[in-house]
């Protein structure tokens, strides 16, 4: 008795589920002519109004329109779940006109209630339109549509197939989040676009139309989805955040009229191998490829005239970058962001362009690859911390054109053992060379020292390493600065000659060289006119040092002089 009430029971409920099955698929496609504005309720009846799932509209339709397909669609005007089963809607040839009811309430609660009623527009998919249609599979917006505004197809996360219409100028955040979008043509109307595809982290395929000229702020952030893009040569600004965190991107083409890159732009975009900047580009905001972890190759073309805080921070996969001569400012920390190239710890080469005037704060910190630098002499001041953490650095000179020092520029470069300040320097803020615990040799080549210098070393380092200024400067340095070991040295301001003859010492130029001759242990140090050690050892006898041609300075047993190599 029970296995036969069972199968009875079995047998009522397929039946009714095919019964269900055979009545939605007899729901057949629908086609709709509006021919006044307002009265499409009209045309459906309350009983069909949930039950069509494919609907194509021609006609005018004006916000009581609106209202009625997105009740069809599964939500209402105040944003609650319908019963709606729309899927695929066509306006191909449907008008968007002023007029009816409001169609969307975007409603706030703070203080007090506040209601933003929200009507149609002429030519207008106006904001929240569709707002949260998540049963919208297939959308065919207008022809006639010129703009399609903030949100009005955010969080329609069940569109897979998206045409635009070929009239639709500019574009603002209205497919947010819209993660079940795959493929996206902008059709060549569009000249501007804006937080459009924000979150479409399904998105794999993107066609940017030849006519856009502006890519606004977060456009295509978190669009995951993305492996290669193409900006078109139409494109002149690239908003901020405009790819942030696209963290499939593996290649991109910045096409050749782009002017300005905004903050953030390709920020946490790991995937990305290889970048070239294009000449045109004169600004790069900050943090604009900040954490591209998987960046090696980097083009920074030669308009580019400043690059900012934060720009190429973390790029940790760096190991070479040229700055152009054109760039003139290297960004600071004053950002959250850091410095521009602070935490790129694989960078082994730097060249800095011959225009830079100054490092900013962090500009390198952290650059722990990094074991030369050359600052060129266009340099008038180094900020805070622009060298900090660079561990691997064992030499540097800090041209004459250099005028002040900031705080920690070089705080913990461990493996720091010289240091060579150009005779501009007046001002060393505190703790610019604090925990360079190994330096031995420090040149100041200013008579006067410049101030601070007291609180920018450690108490080891004033305690332990030579410091050489130049004659007649020993009483001040000893005074102000508080070195245990200074030494006055001639740092090439007399005629160079050919032949040192000292006492059981003699240094002769030859081919190429120098050649020693001595009777006796001697300290002997070799620099060139930049005061950068070429050579250093404890010698006795008779020996050659190999050197290229040009003048040097030769320091033996703390006594110098200027020797040609022929």
């Amino acid at each position: 008795m029970i296995k036969k009430v069972f199968f009875r029971s079995m047998v009522v409920i397929i039946g009714l589920l095919l019964q269900f099955n055979l009545l939605a698929q007899s729901v057949p496609p629908i086609t709709l002519n509006v021919a006044t504005a307002g009265t499409l309720p009209t045309l459906i009846g309350s009983d069909r109004k949930y039950q069509i799932t494919d609907l194509t509209i021609t006609g005018n339709l004006n916000g009581t329109d609106i209202r009625f397909i997105r009740e069809m669609a599964g939500r209402s005007e105040n944003g609650f779940a319908t019963n709606g089963q729309l899927s695929v809607l066509n306006l191909s040839e449907a008008n968007i006109v002023s007029g009816g009811n409001y169609y969307y309430d975007e409603y706030y609660y703070s203080s007090g209630n506040y209601h933003n009623y929200i009507y149609t527009y002429n030519n207008s998919i106006s904001d929240y339109m569709f707002y949260q249609c998540t049963k919208i599979k297939s959308l065919i917006i207008p022809n006639s549509v010129t703009s399609i505004g903030g949100s009005a197809f955010s969080s329609c996360t069940g569109l897979t197939s998206l045409t635009i219409g070929n009239s639709v100028t500019s574009i603002g955040g209205a497919f947010i989040n819209c993660t079940g979008l795959t493929s996206v043509v902008i059709p060549n109307s569009v000249t501007s676009i804006s937080g459009t595809f924000c979150g479409c982290t399904g998105l794999t395929s993107l066609t940017i139309g030849n006519n856009v000229t502006s890519i606004g702020d977060g456009t295509f952030r978190y669009c995951t989805g993305l492996t290669s893009v193409v900006i078109p040569n139409s494109v002149t600004s690239i908003g901020n955040y405009a790819f942030q965190s696209c963290k499939g991107l593996t290649s991109i083409t910045i096409g050749n009229s782009v002017t300005s890159i905004g903050g953030g732009t390709f920020q946490d975009c790991s995937g990305l191998t290889s970048v070239v900047i294009p000449n045109s580009v004169t600004s790069i905001g900050g943090s604009a490829f900040s954490s591209c972890t998987g960046l090696t190759s980097l083009t920074i073309g030669n308009s580019v005239t400043s690059i900012e805080g934060g720009t190429f921070n973390n790029c940790t996969g760096l190991t070479s970058v040229i700055i152009p001569n054109s760039v003139t400012s290297i960004g600071n920390s004053y950002m959250a962001s850091g410095g521009a190239f602070q935490g790129c710890t694989g960078i082994t080469s730097l060249t800095i362009g011959n225009s830079v005037t100054s490092i900013g704060g962090s500009a390198f910190g952290g650059c722990t690859g990094l074991t030369s630098i050359t600052i060129p002499n266009s340099v008038t001041s180094i900020g805070n911390s622009a060298f900090g953490g660079c561990t691997g650095l064992t030499s540097i000179t800090i041209p004459n054109s250099v005028t002040s020092i900031g705080s920690y520029a070089f705080q913990g470069c461990t493996g720091l053992t010289s240091l060579t300040i150009g005779n501009s320097v007046t001002s060393i803020d505190s703790y610019a060379f604090n925990n360079c615990s190994k330096l031995t040799e420090i040149y100041s080549k200013n008579p006067t020292p410049p101030s601070g210098g007291s609180n920018s070393f450690n108490a080891e380092t004033k305690k332990a390493c030579k410091l050489y200024v130049p004659g007649g400067s020993y009483t001040a340095y000893w005074l102000q600065w508080g070195f245990d070991n200074v030494i006055e040295m001639d740092f090439g301001d007399v005629t160079a000659i050919n032949t040192i003859n000292k006492g059981k010492i003699k240094f002769q130029s030859v081919a190429n060289g120098i050649y020693i001759e001595t009777k006796e242990i001697t300290s002997v140090s070799i620099y060139n006119l930049q005061a950068q050690k070429v050579y250093q050892s404890i010698i006795n006898g008779n020996m050659k040092i190999p050197l290229n041609k040009g003048i040097y300075i030769v320091n033996v047993n703390n006594e110098s002089k200027k020797v040609i190599v022929q």
